[in-house]
């Protein structure tokens, strides 16, 4: 069974009202993955990959911290970034090609553009919905907006 199957069949087990019990999912899946050697190496990778990235985070944080009162960029540009996706290659900027630079460039404006999409829809949610979350502010998202949807209908 594939990684994708095994978290899928454990996470419908031990979700209940929207609530998902990890820790027992993770129980359930772990002698699933571990009978198959190809799933143990493919999460050992995932994690490694993960973790080496972190690293590399912590290593470039404390080296913007030392760099303080060094050759800080002209810019104030952040001394590394991520090139080729999340899971890409962590590179300095001082190394950046223009065609990278520029690509770094479009990443971000994509990002800053999606951010900005989806806060004007939690704007505009929260908006619509303000006067039934007043009347019971102890319901949860999917209460108010069950009440906004009879409302829309019933009008």
């Amino acid at each position: 069974m594939s990684i994708a199957n095994i978290v899928a069949d454990v996470t419908a087990e031990h979700q209940k009202g929207g609530v998902l019990d990890r820790d027992a999912a993770v129980e359930a899946a772990l002698p699933q993955v571990m009978a198959d050697p190809l799933a143990v190496e493919t999460i050992v990778r995932q994690d490694l990959a993960r973790r080496i990235k972190q690293h590399a985070v912590k290593v470039r944080d404390a080296a913007i911290n030392a760099f303080a009162s060094g050759q800080q960029s002209l810019f104030d540009l952040r001394p590394a970034h991520v090139i080729g996706g999340e899971e890409g290659v962590i590179k300095s900027t001082r190394t950046l090609s223009r065609v990278e630079f520029v690509s770094l460039i479009k990443v971000r404006q994509r990002q800053v553009e999606d951010d900005l999409a989806y806060l004007a829809r939690l704007r505009h949610a929260a908006d619509e919905t303000s006067a039934i979350w007043d009347r019971h502010p102890d319901w949860m998202w999917g209460e108010v907006e069950d009440a906004y949807r009879r409302m829309k209908k019933a009008a």
